[in-house]
């Protein structure tokens, strides 16, 4: 996949922060580009993020940005990066296509899919820019990339050996475990191969023997909840039945031998319904008596007077009603049950009357409560909408005001960088005007507040009324007081004036009360007076005489009534007796038939507990017996189990060995392949330094001693007798190529030669005789067409001149020799 850089941009980056740049942007126009500028300008730290990878949070200020546009295989892409606050958001185009891959996504996800499109993560970009070398690299470092470079992974190829090789000693050593304990075991398993027959036979003799009791016991059965006790206990019914059968009188006694019971009965129904008519008869004469005596000593004329008062009371109270005459025909409990009720509701409608005396307009109360709530919370919205631009516009103007205004070297002109006065003065305008909205929004939503607070009221007053309306709409009592109220209109926004219309239906109901109960008053007066004219006074002596004749015969029949309820009694007590009897024989019969059942059962429980006892004996045997056949038998099969582990060992053993010697490094496999994509990449490494040093200098492949690679690559330089442990062993300079001859290495065999190519301070350490083979030789790779990009950093003037046609980009011109032409395709502030 070819892969050049168009062009980056960064703004707020924090690694040119020597020279306080805000914004960079740079695109490379030529082949070559010369990065050149003063120690700690940000030479290194741009090179280090010109790739397609997100931005770290640490590279970019709270509002910074990097863009970088990029060309793959064709296709040009743009990477977008912006942070906020402490996060970074980045965005993926295709700039060909006209598409967006990832919007505002965060890093991981970002690089996870740049690493699956383009095979560019942090680790290549590492090696490739110089910030990860060969020759500081560990051992896991150096195994990961050679693993890479080679597409193979030999350290797993020599730990299977390895394994391999250590299973087969384990396996070997398993055997001879093995063979060791077979011998002991065997001769105990064949000297006890009888004994364990005849324990076979024993165990089915004692379970043949077990089943046959278990068969008896369950013949016999037996009772758990029957024991001695349990006949004792019977014993005990019988003994107390008999002493209670001799207890019983069982002879009917003479006088009543000849006693018919259906006469007896027959002559106190009799003797009853007599009684009762003769009962009658002496209470009517009592009653009749007292009303002769009270009738003759009533008098007329009072009650006369008492009905003339009555009438004329009633006849001045039916002018007292003026708003509620329909009061006055109403029953007289309907009456009291309404004015005991009245304080209540009369209190509701005087509350209810009284809040709704306003100039506010009380239609459809509901619409103008939802209304005025709709408006209070646009106006709440409006007033937070307002303060947070208040709050924004106030944190803009305190950051303008406070930084810190500097004068132009050029034309001594004072100002603030950044800002502009007429932009501070907009928002000192704009947050007036917020300021006098405010005022004005938060006392309308404050008026709005107290009115719904009012219309509340209403609805409140007027649901309770309306409440009191439903629970007396069928109350004749409350209709009047309803009608006025509507005819009136009280609830009209003027009903003050209409509030003694309560008190007058108070007062008239109480009335109503009082003049009903005069009007009942009169009526029973008027049937008095009636009764008394219309009944003359009977002869009392005559009463009297019937009186006493009727308690005469009323006391003969009491009399005989309880001369045969004593004979009836004398009767029942004698049956009882004699059925308690008849009673007590059945008891009696019951109790013998448990006694000789519980007997019985007694007599089995006793058989089957011996049986019991007997099963349980010959289980113990049995689980002995058992046990001991178990453990012959155990020992039987761990015989068989050992004899086949020894088989299978002896077979994965041979299996084994065979792989061990096919995979040895001395003479099987790893021996053939081992070090042949590892002397690739040591060979093509030496042959690039040959092309640049002026002395040969051979680097050649890692140890491999008993199946293990120890990954340090040994060198030697123009004498192969004398040869170092290790790289990390050479010289800064010869370290040096070392790392840059691994990354081009790095560069080929991931097959990466159409990408860019990075020099950061190159040859740094070398003498002027390497320093222009590097040179030579890095304008070879441009000419052969390896790079399509080369992005060098130096501080060598020198090469200002042997990179022709180089574009040069300077960060900082102070300590530098300047070129005459520079920064052509860069953009710094």
């Amino acid at each position: 996949m070819n892969y050049q850089i168009e062009s980056i941009e960064l703004n707020g980056f924090t690694g040119m922060w020597l020279n306080d740049v805000k914004h960079f942007k740079m695109t490379l126009a030529e082949i070559t580009t010369l990065i050149l500028g003063r120690n700690g300008c940000g030479k290194s730290r741009l090179i280090s993020v010109m790739n397609p990878l997100a931005a770290h949070r640490k590279e970019l200020n709270d509002g910074g940005m990097k863009r970088f546009i990029f060309i793959a295989d064709g296709e040009r892409f743009c990477v977008t990066s912006i942070r906020k606050g402490k996060g970074i958001k980045t965005t993926l185009e295709n700039l060909t296509k006209g598409t967006v891959l990832l919007d505002g996504v965060n890093p991981t996800v970002h690089n996870k899919l740049v690493k699956d499109m383009f095979k560019y993560d942090h680790d290549l970009h590492d090696v490739l820019t110089g910030n990860v070398v060969l020759t500081k690299m560990k051992t896991p470092e150096r195994r990961k990339w050679f693993s890479l470079l080679s597409e193979s992974d030999l350290t797993y190829a020599l730990d299977f050996y390895k394994k391999s090789r250590e299973h087969n000693r384990d396996i070997s050593g398993s055997i001879k475990s093995l063979k060791f304990s077979i011998g002991k075991l065997r001769p105990t398993v064949i000297e006890c191969e009888d004994d364990r027959n005849a324990t076979k036979a024993r165990l089915a003799t004692l379970q043949k023997d077990i089943s046959t009791i278990d068969r008896m016991i369950d013949r016999a059965g037996n009772v758990d909840d029957v024991n001695e006790a349990t006949l004792t206990g019977i014993e005990s019914v019988l003994d107390s039945i008999s002493r209670e059968v001799m207890g019983l009188n069982l002879v009917m006694p003479e006088s009543l031998a000849n006693v018919n019971r259906r006469t007896l009965e027959n002559e106190l129904l009799e003797l009853n319904v007599n009684y009762k008519n003769t009962l009658a008869r002496v209470e009517e004469i009592q009653e009749r008596l007292a009303k002769a005596i009270a009738i003759n000593n009533v008098d007329t004329g009072v009650i006369e007077k008492s009905i003339d008062e009555f009438r004329e009371y009633i006849e001045e109270s039916k002018a007292e009603f003026h708003l509620y005459p329909e009061l006055y025909s109403l029953p007289e409990s309907l009456l009291l049950q309404t004015h005991r009720q009245s304080k209540q509701f009369c209190d509701v409608i005087t509350e209810a009357v009284s809040v709704m005396t306003t100039s506010y307009p009380l239609d459809n109360l509901p619409k103008r409560v939802e209304s005025l709530k709709s408006h209070i919370n646009k106006l709440t919205e409006s007033i937070n909408l307002h303060k947070h631009r208040e709050s924004t516009l106030t944190g803009l103007l305190k950051h303008a005001e406070s930084i810190t205004a500097v004068e132009c070297e050029n034309c001594h002109h004072s100002f603030k960088p950044g800002v502009h006065e007429a932009e501070i003065a907009g928002y000192k305008e704009e947050l007036g005007n917020i300021a006098d909205t405010l005022l004005g929004l938060i006392k309308d939503e404050q008026n709005t507040r107290e009115k719904l607070d009012i219309y509340c009221e209403f609805t409140r007053v007027k649901s309770n009324y309306e409440g009191i309306l439903l629970f007396q709409q069928n109350n004749p009592a409350f209709i009047p007081l309803r009608d006025v109220m509507d005819n009136k209109k009280v609830f009209d926004g003027n009903g003050g004036k209409d509030l003694a219309i309560v008190t007058q239906y108070r007062t008239e109901l109480e009335l109503a009360c009082t003049v009903s109960n005069t009007i009942t008053k009169l009526n029973n007066a008027v049937d008095e007076l009636a009764l008394a004219n219309a009944m003359q006074a009977e002869d009392t002596t005559v009463l009297k005489s019937m009186y006493d004749s009727s308690e005469l015969a009323l006391t003969k029949l009491s009399g005989r009534r309880k001369e045969v309820n004593s004979v009836l009694n004398a009767l029942d007590t004698v049956e009882r007796e004699m059925a308690r009897g008849d009673a007590l024989n059945q008891e009696l019969e019951e109790a013998m038939y448990s006694h000789i059942k519980t007997s019985n059962i007694l007599i089995e429980n006793v058989k089957v507990e011996v049986l019991n006892e007997h099963r349980q004996n010959l289980w113990d045997l049995l689980i002995t017996t058992r046990q001991r056949f178990d453990d012959m038998e155990r020992e039987r099969l761990r015989l068989e189990d050992q004899e086949l582990q020894l088989d299978e060992l002896v077979a994965r053993y041979e299996s084994t060995s065979k792989v061990v010697k096919a995979m040895s490094p001395d003479e099987g496999i790893l021996a053939k392949y081992l070090y042949q994509c590892i002397n690739r990449i040591t060979d093509l490494m030496s042959n690039y330094i040959n092309h640049i040093w002026g002395y040969e200098m051979q680097i050649l492949p890692c140890d491999v001693a008993e199946g293990d690679m120890d990954y340090k690559f040994p060198f030697w330089v123009k004498d192969a007798k004398h040869v170092n442990d290790d790289i990390s062993e050479g010289s800064k300079a010869q370290k040096e190529v070392i790392d840059f001859v691994f990354v081009l290495a790095v560069y080929r065999a991931l097959g990466l030669e159409q990408w860019p190519i990075f020099l950061d301070e190159l040859t740094s350490g070398f003498d002027e005789g390497h320093r222009d083979e590097m040179m030579v030789f890095i304008k070879q790779l441009i000419a052969n067409g390896h790079h399509l990009q080369v992005i060098m950093v130096s501080h060598d003037p020198t090469m200002h001149f042997k990179l022709t046609h180089a574009d040069i980009v300077i960060l900082d011109t102070a300590g530098i020799t300047v070129p005459a032409k520079y920064n052509k395709n860069v953009l710094i502030n």
